[in-house]
């Protein structure tokens, strides 16, 4: 027997389970899109960040770039609390200060994105840039410390000659196998005339760069030196080689000659008005004390004598300097030292000698060693020897011949650096470690 209101009606039954189940399919759905919504900004969110630290990152690059180039930027000092108007902005109708217009196209950042950036002024030799980059409704700030170059000569050979004339800034195609060249060179000139190297096939060998300043006929020069240089690169340093100047006062000696049998001893800086030593003379020079400077008014001819060379002794830790004014100004000795730092020849040829070979330049002519470093900015160079030479020549022109070897000694880098000769406005480079993110 069947009891009909157990049994029932199961259509309302069904559409309970119905309901209850789109209830839970919606709630899961919906479940789904928020976590799927959620994602989304935070995908978004995060992108926002992205595109906010690379536009703050590209703010650093720009004002590292306009400082490189030597343009003017205004210095603002950045404070997290109440910052200065920025040194750069992006999204400003003068974005470098005044008249400067709107940033140029091809460096726009995409929509709603840019970047202000604070310069400060130069303390010593370090310069702090802030840049904040902002993408829809996120920023992000970075800082970098800048520091200039080390000075000093950094190259092998750097040639000053900024007029273009006859004679190549630097000539080597008179070297012959042997003949090698081990560190960088650097030339003013930006033609491919400013410079000549040996033919492919000599045997003369070349382990180091060419540096040239900013120039379209970068190309140019590269197809004429590519064989011999490692590379061509362009140096936006900037430098300046002012004339050298002796020191006034020194005790007057009048004239220094030397000889295998009358040997040379130097205890003091002092004035001469020449100097020609020949033959296996000694020269020795202490500088145990103080550096040792020594003037010659006129010239110093330091030759060969019964095919020996004299040679040069500096006892002590300390530096010793000749400055030149005058011709001849030739070097055909070796020396006793290694660090080249200890003797430096500085060339101002002021006084003119009627013997045109020797007029208004240096002769090197190492044999077999001779470190030193030779600083003519007004004077050209002559390097014919047969032997080693280890440092660095800065010459008006400088010109190689035979069958040397010419070396910027890595072990001594820091010391011929040091010596800030030339380097008068390097660009400023990051200091390495002091990249940081700044919370506001």
């Amino acid at each position: 027997m069947k009891i009909p209101w157990l049994i029932g009606n199961q259509k309302g039954g069904t559409l309970a389970y119905t309901l209850v189940a789109v209830v839970v399919v919606t709630l899961l759905i919906a479940g789904m899109l928020e976590m799927t919504l959620m994602s989304y900004r935070a995908g978004a969110f995060q992108e926002r960040r992205q595109r906010a630290l690379a536009a703050a990152e590209s703010g650093i690059a720009v004002a590292i770039g306009k400082l490189a180039n030597g343009d003017e930027i205004p210095r603002a000092s950045y404070s997290p609390k109440s910052p200065a108007s920025p040194s750069i902005d992006s999204a400003a109708g003068n974005w470098i200060g005044k008249n400067t217009g709107g940033m140029p196209s091809e460096l726009e950042l995409g929509p709603s994105t840019a970047f202000k950036v604070w310069v400060s002024e130069t303390v010593g030799d370090r310069t702090t840039v802030v840049s904040r980059g902002s993408a829809g409704g996120s920023s992000r700030t970075v800082g970098v410390t800048l520091t200039k170059a080390s000075g000093g000569p950094q190259f092998l050979v750097a040639a000053t000659q900024l007029v273009p004339s006859s004679k190549e800034d630097i000539n080597m195609n008179k070297m012959r196998s042997p003949g090698k060249f081990e560190g960088n060179m650097r030339i003013e000139g930006t033609e491919p005339s400013a410079i000549s190297v040996p033919r492919e096939g000599t045997g003369v060998v070349c382990e180091g760069r060419l540096l040239v300043r900013p120039t379209p006929s970068i190309n140019g020069i590269t197809n004429k030196v590519k064989h011999f240089f490692s590379s061509v690169d362009i140096d936006r340093n900037e430098y300046q080689y002012p004339a050298p100047v002796a020191p006034s006062g020194l005790p007057d000696k009048g004239e220094l000659y030397g000889t295998k049998t009358q040997p040379v001893h130097i205890t003091e800086s002092a004035s001469y008005l020449c100097a020609t030593i020949k033959g296996r003379c000694e020269v020795t020079i202490d500088a145990t004390r103080s550096d040792i400077v020594l003037h010659f008014r006129k010239g110093v001819m330091i030759t060969a004598a019964d095919g020996e060379v004299p040679i040069i002794k500096i006892k002590g830790d300390h530096t010793v300097k000749f400055f030149i004014d005058g011709a001849p100004n030739r070097w055909n000795c070796e020396t006793e030292h290694r660090d080249p730092t200890k003797l430096i020849i500085h060339s101002n040829a002021t006084y003119n000698k009627c013997d045109k070979k020797d007029e208004t330049r240096v002769i090197l002519k190492p044999y077999p060693f001779i470190a030193a470093v030779v600083y003519a900015p007004r004077v050209n160079v002559d390097g014919i020897g047969y032997g080693t030479f280890s440092g660095a020549i800065v010459g008006n022109t400088v010109k190689f011949e035979e069958t040397g070897r010419y070396i910027y000694p890595v072990e001594y880098a820091e010391n011929i650096r040091n010596l800030n000769l030339g380097i008068m406005n390097p660009v400023s480079i990051p200091q390495i470690g002091s990249w940081t993110e700044i919370n506001p």
